[in-house]
């Protein structure tokens, strides 16, 4: 019999301006009164089903609204944050994905494509991201579609700065990454989950 994680990972991050060159503006992972970032995970096991979710992540992205392809970025995930809703599961998990030594899952965008060369206001843009994902101290290439958002300044009182909003989702083979799904009861948990 097969063994399999099943993971389902899902980000939904915001980003603000910081800076702006004459090239590429710089935005951090941020949050305001209207969103928060929000990393999950989804599992599905034979016996159980179950989302993990943080909204501790941080990170920077320059971004050239006028030629997305010089995009580039870095995304860190606390994953001993990540709360199933069930301490005794939250605290097994943290085991298995080996929290005490590899905290962070990190994104490093590697290349963004897309139809278009510039990245318009308000209005929802899907574009190829392809980089290196770190797990539990293992980098392997990954290839996902962003849904990006760019959200100038319009009303400072309401939202302060340039922002954008992004969201993937994106399934991981934790055996790839040198994380073996715990096997007391055969086929009991997936391993490959979704992001």
């Amino acid at each position: 019999m097969n063994k399999m994680f099943r993971t389902l990972l899902t980000a939904s991050i915001l980003i603000a301006s910081v800076s702006t060159t004459a090239f590429a503006d710089n935005y951090v992972v941020g949050q305001d009164i209207h969103t928060q970032n929000k990393v999950n995970f989804n599992s599905s096991t034979m016996l159980a089903s179950f989302t993990g979710v943080t909204d501790k992540v941080e990170g920077n992205a320059n971004v050239d609204l006028k030629n997305l392809k010089k995009s580039s970025g870095e995304i860190k995930v606390m994953l001993e944050t990540l709360d199933t809703g069930i301490g005794k599961r939250n605290e097994h998990m943290k085991g298995v994905l080996n929290t005490a030594k590899n905290s962070l899952a990190i994104f490093k965008l590697k290349a963004l494509r897309t139809t278009l060369k510039t990245l318009p206001a308000y209005k929802t843009v899907v574009a190829n991201a392809s980089g290196d994902l770190t797990i539990n101290g293992v980098t392997k290439p990954v290839t996902t579609l962003l849904n990006l958002t760019y959200m100038p300044e319009k009303d400072k009182s309401y939202r302060q700065g340039n922002w954008i909003h992004l969201t993937t989702n994106f399934n991981v083979k934790l055996s790839d990454y040198g994380i073996k799904a715990p096997g007391i009861i055969p086929l009991k948990v997936n391993d490959t989950v979704g992001l």
